[in-house]
């Protein structure tokens, strides 16, 4: 089973329960034999983070906004994403 779980972002110092949970259940997919992407923005996503994701393909888009979370893509590029996952 692939799963995509999509959240706003991964820091786990301003990201509260939401990032968190993400986090766990992308570990857990994972841990039960399930292939899992998280697709996020870059904002305080940092190399040990991505570290402690091993065996889970992040994908981490370019923050234009940090006020607003707006991340900079093309529905090309989220096409193409989802459809690698099907």
């Amino acid at each position: 089973m692939k799963i995509l779980n999509v959240n706003m972002s991964l820091d786990p110092v301003n990201g509260g329960g939401g990032v968190e949970r993400t986090f766990q259940m992308s570990r857990s997919f994972v841990k039960n034999g399930m292939e899992c992407t998280v697709l996020t923005t870059d904002i305080g996503l940092t190399k040990d983070r991505v570290k402690d994701l091993e065996g889970i393909n992040v994908i981490a888009l370019p923050c234009l906004n940090k006020r607003f979370y707006l991340p900079k893509f093309s529905y090309k590029s989220i096409k193409k994403i989802i459809k690698t996952l099907s």
